[in-house]
């Protein structure tokens, strides 16, 4: 989007909104925000391209289209607009930013007319009684950070030992679900992008060993599942691993 003319391609966005969909309704351990964000982009760069905008001004509206899908997804109007401006513009000038949070606020309102109100993750009020409590929170802050970058890195090496598979992309990624089949054997929470546990989660309703468990099953579901070529969002998913954690 930032380097090109802002004109994505119809044919391939579509069956990457499909297969997401299939992977999803079938058990991956993915988030759905890969497709919604780039069916949406892709939506809102048909839409430019048919009215015939400039370069421009169509990559603006594919980065409209994407914080509209993230909003809309997550209920989530201004992480939507930084997500587009940060991650498909690369600009955080205000002449981008402000068409970016007026289209994620009015995703965000369509969407809730739909689903309602009713935050995502219902986060339990914490007490906080003593600047001793501070020095968990950076421990916790540390932890998160190895884990996230220990999470992209197995991806990555996961993703490379499948690419080696000299065998069809449908037999990868038949080998990333049974791999999650296994797994959900045990552990059936590892299906999809996590919402329920990761509420249960927020609500201490898991004991200890079941939460340790749920934390490596997950982590492992989700490498293999993106490292075998499902499409999909890996933003779920690390909530899911942060909250556990």
């Amino acid at each position: 989007v930032v380097a090109g003319d802002g004109k994505l391609p119809l044919r391939s966005g579509l069956v990457n909104a499909v297969s997401s969909l299939v992977s999803i309704g079938t058990g991956a351990s993915i988030g759905r925000e890969g497709g919604i964000t780039q069916l949406a982009a892709m939506l809102a760069s048909k839409l430019g391209q048919w009215a015939h905008w400039p370069p421009y001004r169509l990559r603006l509206l594919v980065g409209c289209g994407a914080a509209s899908g993230i909003s809309a997804a997550y209920n989530a109007p201004i992480a939507g607009a930084v997500f587009a401006s940060l991650i498909v513009l690369g600009n955080v000038s205000m002449n981008l930013f402000a068409p970016l949070v007026f289209s994620s606020v009015i995703a965000a309102m369509v969407s809730r007319s739909f689903f309602g109100i009713k935050p995502w993750y219902v986060v339990p009020p914490f007490e906080f009684t003593s600047v001793f409590q501070l020095p968990w929170f950076l421990l916790l802050g540390v932890g998160c950070g190895v884990l996230g970058a220990s999470f992209l890195k197995m991806i990555r090496q996961v993703k490379g030992h499948f690419d080696q598979l000299r065998q069809p992309i449908y037999v990868k990624m038949a080998l990333g679900g049974l791999v999650v089949g296994l797994i959900a054997i045990e552990f059936p929470g590892v299906w999809g992008n996590g919402y329920v546990v990761t509420n249960r989660i927020l609500r201490d309703d898991l004991p200890l060993m079941m939460l340790g468990g749920l934390f490596l099953a997950k982590l492992l579901a989700t490498v293999f599942t993106v490292g075998s070529g499902a499409v999909g969002g890996v933003f779920t998913p690390t909530l899911f691993l942060g909250a556990s954690l």
